[in-house]
């Protein structure tokens, strides 16, 4: 089946960048602390490094926000709080636990920088936490609904090793996370909300969701010489009663390029939810919608690895 190539929608960092690099750089060092005040090496290592300085003023970029919406001390309490402990890791290792910590609890606040960059606006952080249900942030979309976020950044980069991957990228723990987030919305089930999967990966996940997240909540589809479908044998979690209280799966990523820097966002709409995520929210991200019987890409199919799981044109055979 061919597909027709799009222009990327993914939108550039320096897009939704309110402060300098410089300030922002100067931000992370005064509201997180100076590298040495870290034990972590890979994240004294990132704190310092030429190389690293898009990342960490990227960083900085997301602690203006929570201190232009007013979260930011509890941000950087719980940053600090879990990320700043003793390390184990005695040289620069990309599994470093605080590290994971770090990125881990700064996601929320990077899914807040670039969704009211986007057009959605803030409304609370952390609004329930703590019982059975758990959102992590509550905003309201670009038509005015409101929003429940449970934010996940699951898994850990590992290392390379004749061109492969050691000790990371485990798809496993992305499903977990996800099943994990539904699991934490149910309580809310009378309003909108959606699971957020922020991967500490290298490759952006939000370029190869056909692999782990499509099978899951989609489910299995059937490629033959003229068509792809998806039957009502091989459906997902989407589908299921399970699942109708969670509107959509968004999933975002920082992703460095060696001279763009930029935010690549896929979402899956959950075409059962009670409250179903509109692609209108997002114009800056692929998105999947069931249209009639046919699945379509809003603003074209994410990037992936072989033959793609859920192309666009793929036929719902109910």
């Amino acid at each position: 089946m061919a597909t027709i190539e799009r222009p990327s929608p993914s939108i550039t960092a320096a897009a939704l960048h309110e402060i300098s690099d410089a300030d922002a750089l100067a931000l992370v060092d005064r509201v997180l602390g100076e590298a040495s005040q870290w034990p972590s090496p890979l994240i004294q290592y990132r704190f310092t490094s030429e190389w690293q300085a898009d990342w960490k003023a990227e960083l900085g970029h997301w602690l203006h926000a929570a201190e232009r919406l007013g979260f930011q001390e509890l941000l950087v309490d719980r940053v600090l709080g879990r990320a700043r402990r003793r390390s184990r890791s005695t040289a620069v290792d990309p599994n470093d636990q605080r590290h994971l910590d770090l990125v881990s609890e700064l996601a929320p606040a990077m899914v807040v920088h670039y969704m009211t960059g986007t057009g959605w606006t803030y409304r609370q952080w952390e609004s329930v936490t703590g019982g059975a249900g758990d959102i992590d942030v509550e905003l309201a979309s670009p038509d005015r609904t409101v929003v429940n976020l449970q934010v996940k950044a699951p898994d850990q980069p590992g290392g390379r090793a004749g061109g492969r991957v050691i000790d990371g990228e485990y798809d496993d723990r992305v499903i977990i996370a996800a099943r994990k987030a539904a699991g934490q919305l149910v309580p809310f089930a009378d309003a909108a909300n959606m699971i957020v999967i922020c991967a500490r990966r290298d490759w952006p996940l939000s370029q190869n969701v056909g692999r782990q997240l499509v099978p899951y909540l989609y489910g299995v589809t059937i490629h033959d010489a003229r068509t792809v479908s998806l039957r009502s044998g091989q459906l997902g979690w989407f589908f299921t009663p399970w699942w109708h209280h969670v509107g959509g799966v968004v999933v975002m990523d920082y992703v460095r390029g060696l001279e763009t820097f930029k935010y690549a966002c896929t979402v899956l709409v959950n075409p059962s939810a009670f409250h179903p995520v509109s692609p209108a929210w997002f114009p800056h991200a692929r998105v999947c919608v069931l249209d009639g019987d046919v699945f379509r890409w809003v603003n074209g199919e994410p990037g992936s690895h072989g033959v793609p799981s859920l192309p666009d044109g793929t036929v719902f055979a109910r």
